[in-house]
Formats: structure tokens, sequence, C-alpha cells
């Protein structure tokens, strides 16, 4: 009887478990396209593109760092401006399968390059940095490649501007490909 019952345990065991799937890369490069309101006497919004890479570390948390290229709108018609910086970033995943929900927190630094005005003896750069809250969705279409998207907030905090405080905030669809 013993034996019986061991063996039934062993069979279902063995057809019945659940199927095993394969593991997704720790590593992960990509790009993102999107855009912003950027809250200010001048600026209004800005579309940006970013590199990102990251690195899984372990318990459902990865750290990346974000590159911007960004082209900002101004109040004038026939005047923008262009801006870059970066972000390092920490975010957690609530599911490691095909479809990750995450939030994280990142320090985002932007730099906005301004065109030489004559007469003007201002600085040619403004300097933003400031603490963002980030929430988003990646799919994965195959093994190694993942579509989402990506919302967030920032509290910019001017460096070299009369008004301390700008929030920002807006969202982003990316690209990522794993390895």
């Amino acid at each position: 009887m013993r034996k019986t019952r061991f063996g039934l345990v062993l069979v279902v065991a063995l057809f019945g478990g659940f199927e095993a799937q394969a593991q997704f890369a720790n590593k992960r490069l990509g790009f993102e396209l999107g855009g912003f309101s950027f809250n200010d006497a001048e600026i209004t919004a800005g579309l940006a593109v970013q590199l990102e890479g990251n690195y899984y570390i372990e318990n459902s948390i990865d750290v990346g760092i974000r590159i911007p290229a960004v082209l900002l709108l101004t109040r004038v018609s026939n005047k923008q401006e262009f801006g870059t910086g970066g972000q390092l970033y920490f975010r957690y995943l609530f599911s490691e399968e095909s479809v990750r929900p995450y939030a994280g927190l990142a320090i985002d630094v932007l730099v906005i390059l301004r065109g030489q005005v004559q007469g003007d003896t201002s600085a040619n750069q403004m300097v933003f940095w400031g603490p963002q809250a980030f929430g988003g969705l990646d799919y994965f279409i195959v093994d190694t490649v993942s579509i989402g998207a990506r919302g967030f907030f920032t509290a910019h905090i001017a460096i070299n501007n009369r008004n301390v405080f700008r929030p920002t905030f807006g969202g982003y669809a990316n690209l990522h490909f794993y390895f």
C-alpha cells in the first residue's frame, strides 16, 4: 500500500508539475521616446529621446542610468532650447514574468543649453536636479525584447535660476533589448 501511494505521488509530481520557464536576462539596453510638461516662465514642454541601460540585482530590484536628449519648447514660437543630463535610478518589479509592472525612484539632472541672446548677461545654461518617482509596465514580445510605457513626476530644483522649484511630469514609450 505504501509503495502504491509513493508511486502515485511520484507520477503526479512528474507529470502534473508546472511547466519550466527560462529566466530573462539580467542586463538591458534600450531607448525611450516621450514628452513632459515643464512649468517655467519661458519653457513650457519638452520632447525627449533617452538611452537607457540597467542591471538586475536580485529580489525584484534593478538599477540603471538614463541619458536624455531633449528639445524644449518655449513660449516664443520660433525659439527652442536643447537639453541633456542624466538619471540614476532603481526600480522594484512587482512581477518577473512576461508582463512586468514596476515602480521606482531616481535622481534626475537636466541641463538646458541656452542660445546666446544679444545683451543677455545671464548664464548660457540652466541646471535643474531633483528626485523623481515613476511607474510603468514592460511587456516581453519575445524573450529578449520588451516594449512598455512609463509615467513620472519630478520635483526639479533650479541651481542657477530665480524660481527654485519646477514640477515636471510626463510619460515615455520604450523599447528594450535584454542580454
